[in-house]
């Protein structure tokens, strides 16, 4: 899969909202708050912070998100993911629990991952 220059194929970047990349793949404010934070490198998607607009949540919408990367052949990532829903919305996608050793933090994280 090739990934645009724009969003980095090397290194690690963040993929900015409502840019031509992040629009063509669904990341869009309409949708996704402010604080909604997404990564990538090379072809897989690390969801660091991620969260749905109030008045759109419980609608599918983040489900929607995921379906379209997973078809576009992204491998996703998501880091400590903190409420029941996510971790079921995740456990529906076949998304798989691990335990990774940041090595910069020295702290274990848990990582769920989605190939």
């Amino acid at each position: 899969m090739i990934i645009p220059k724009q969003v980095g194929e090397t290194s690690g970047e963040p993929i900015i909202m409502d840019t031509p990349f992040a629009e063509d793949i669904g990341f869009t404010s309409d949708i996704f708050m402010s604080s909604s934070y997404i990564w990538i490198k090379c072809n897989v998607i690390t969801l660091s912070v991620i969260a749905v607009r109030d008045g759109l949540r419980y609608k599918g919408y983040f489900q929607k998100f995921l379906r379209e990367l997973v078809n576009r052949g992204y491998i996703l990532r998501a880091v400590n993911p903190i409420s029941d829903v996510m971790v079921h919305i995740l456990e529906k996608f076949g998304f798989r629990k691990t335990d990774y050793l940041d090595t910069i933090y020295k702290e274990w994280l848990e990582v769920w991952v989605k190939v």
